[in-house]
């Protein structure tokens, strides 16, 4: 009956699929999807990703080529659990239009727009901007003409979460000092896999303090328009269910990254025995996973006097993505704790600017840690990458994947462009999803259109983002050649998905 199923229409089924595409796939070049608003980080969501709970038809054509060497038997069991949850989530249809704008670009701009401010009051300087990339997500852009040298940001030392920055991370001796039994039990940790130590940790606890800072409403530096940025979720490889680490993973990266995620738990379990509920802290395990997961893909390491190198939050300049070509690195100053960005290049306003997250780290700990690798790290046997060469340039979606590659181990992909975070999409993306949903809430996207058009009129759009006078009429070409693509791709992978299936299941015991 499954066959069957799969045996429909390519065109139809595309067309069903469409209003699906917002869900995230478990792609490896994004680490991370929606964005928090100012209320959402109040009550992170951290849950574990597993491909039998979001699966396209490009992942399962992935899994079977993974697994063609594997025992038969066993391999019919899982595709036929994969298919099931495309079937099912073929017959969901498409979901309530509100879900397509209801994390729009324009929250985030308004976003933006709180946390640009912020960072000037609190003495950032420099020729930034926190603007919403075109590849989605928040980056660092040129307010005005850089040349070679200009410095993009400038953070005073004041602007920094992490131990050796705010002098009582809580607020009082006594919560300071049950902290520190916290900071004792999470060093006391064995068995640890990776090389940040009992560091992750703490930073996590001090972080999970600034969130109960601006919960409360705390007196002095309040982070809270910061963390209102941040992404709730993220999908470094740490995070994968044990599953996808095995078929996408080679055997080295896959253990470090299982083996993370067991420490992340034991961290918690030690954290809850030193009684941090007394410092007033939600230490739940999602929380501090989602803690864990800023920490280890956004914080520097920083020199703080005689107490070293540690770990620690810059806000403002964990928002520059990453480019493989950058070639600078955030200038520090031990004594001061000021942080600097310089222009490598000549930068245009509305430019974008990037830094690299690690030249010399190689791909499996750049997937370990922010979810993604680039194609120049050719030295290495790791170079997992998806295809976004996208038409519709949305690079939030894949379009091949798996289809035509074999085991990680042995092939290598390449990508031209990555985001650390991204999940949201640029105007002309919501209108393509909402034109995706029309079919069942024509009335709905008339409304979101309105709706963009008004907050068009009353929000700052990005220069590279400018909105149309009329978005119904001057996006609706734009829009149905995306639409256009989007079927394309989900036919061509249909069709391949369908005739190695229907292969392969031919040749299986009866």
């Amino acid at each position: 009956m499954l066959v069957s199923v799969l045996q429909c229409s390519a065109q139809a089924t595309a067309a069903r699929f469409r209003c699906l595409q917002k869900r995230k796939s478990p792609t490896v070049g994004i680490s991370g999807s929606w964005f928090m608003t100012s209320d959402s980080w109040k009550s992170p969501s951290v849950t574990n990703f597993s491909p039998l709970a979001l699966v396209t038809p490009a992942w399962a054509a992935g899994a079977y080529r993974g697994l063609t060497a594997q025992n038969g038997l066993w391999w019919a069991r899982l595709t036929q659990v994969l298919l099931q949850k495309v079937c099912d989530l073929l017959r969901q249809g498409p979901r309530r239009v509100q879900a397509c704008y209801e994390f729009s670009v324009f929250q985030m701009l308004k976003q933006a727009t709180r946390l640009n401010s912020w960072l000037r009051a609190e003495g950032a300087s420099g020729g930034f901007e926190v603007g919403v990339s075109r590849l989605g997500g928040y980056g660092l852009f040129a307010s005005r003409r850089l040349e070679i040298g200009d410095t993009v940001m400038d953070l005073p030392g004041r602007l920094v979460i992490g131990q050796g920055g705010r002098p009582a991370a809580i607020g009082s001796p006594i919560e300071d000092g049950l902290l520190a039994g916290a900071t004792a039990a999470l060093e006391s940790v064995e068995s640890r896999t990776d090389d940040a130590g009992a560091g992750a940790g703490v930073l996590a606890l001090h972080l999970l303090a600034e969130v109960d800072r601006a919960l409360n409403a705390s007196a002095g530096l309040n982070f809270a328009p910061w963390l209102a940025a941040l992404p709730t979720r993220a999908q470094p490889a740490w995070r994968w269910s044990v599953e996808q680490q095995q078929l996408l993973l080679p055997t080295s990266v896959a253990s470090k990254a299982g083996g993370i995620a067991t420490q992340v738990v034991r961290e918690h379990a030690a954290v809850l025995e030193s009684a941090p509920r007394a410092l007033g802290l939600d230490t739940s395990l999602a929380r501090y996973t989602w803690a864990q997961l800023m920490v280890r893909s956004r914080s520097f390491p920083m020199a703080f006097g005689q107490e070293g190198v540690r770990l620690a939050f810059r806000p403002g300049a964990d928002f520059a993505n990453h480019c493989a070509t950058a070639v600078g690195e955030p200038f520090q100053d031990p004594l001061t704790g000021r942080m600097m960005l310089i222009a490598e290049s000549e930068l245009e306003v509305g430019e974008e600017f990037c830094i690299n997250y690690g030249r010399f780290l190689s791909s499996g700990n750049m997937l370990i840690g922010y979810g993604f690798a680039d194609g120049s790290r050719t030295h290495d046997s790791c170079n997992h990458m998806f295809d976004f060469k996208r038409a519709d340039g949305s690079n939030g979606q894949f379009e091949a994947t798996l289809l035509d590659n074999g085991h990680p181990e042995d092939s290598t992909w390449d990508i031209d462009e990555v985001s650390p975070f991204s999940g949201l999409y640029s105007n002309d993306l919501i209108c393509l999803e909402l034109l995706q949903c029309a079919e069942g809430h024509p009335d709905g996207v008339r409304a979101g259109l309105a709706m963009i058009k008004a907050q068009c009129d009353t929000h700052h759009c990005h220069p590279q983002q400018r909105c149309p006078e009329d978005p119904a009429s001057e996006l609706q070409a734009e829009v149905q050649a995306h639409v256009v693509v989007v079927a394309a791709a989900h036919a061509r992978a249909l069709e391949q998905l369908s005739s190695a299936l229907e292969m392969r299941l031919l040749q299986l015991p009866s």
